[in-house]
């Protein structure tokens, strides 16, 4: 996020596959590297910052699918947001194949991994 112009489709191709959805809350949001770079590209511009914490609350992989609990972190025009997300990524011949995430949004006072205002 703090490159600009930093996401691009040939940067999304090296670890996504051509057709890898993101789907969040059960729909999907977009495909293939190009969706992901025109997704982030979005996020970048109407942000200050977004911070996926590391490492995951709790993470495992089960044969070709990573299974995530994790804090998403943002700040944009002075507010923090926060969020819980859960989820798996797909593999498929070493690229992530698809993302499927459930998120809820949390008050940032409630986590610690969380920003403050």
């Amino acid at each position: 996020m703090a490159t600009p112009d930093g996401f691009t489709e040939e940067g999304f191709a090296v670890y996504f596959t051509k057709d890898a959805p993101l789907i969040i809350d059960g729909a999907e949001v977009m495909n293939g590297p190009a969706g992901w770079a025109k997704r982030f590209q979005m996020i970048q511009k109407m942000t200050d910052a977004v911070e996926i914490v590391l490492p995951f609350r709790y993470s495992f992989q089960k044969n070709d699918r990573i299974y995530t609990y994790h804090i998403i972190r943002s700040r944009a025009q002075g507010k923090v947001s926060c969020m819980l997300a859960a989820g798996h990524a797909d593999l498929a011949d070493g690229k992530i194949a698809s993302v499927t995430l459930v998120r809820a949004e949390i008050n940032p006072a409630s986590d610690p991994d969380c920003w403050r205002e």
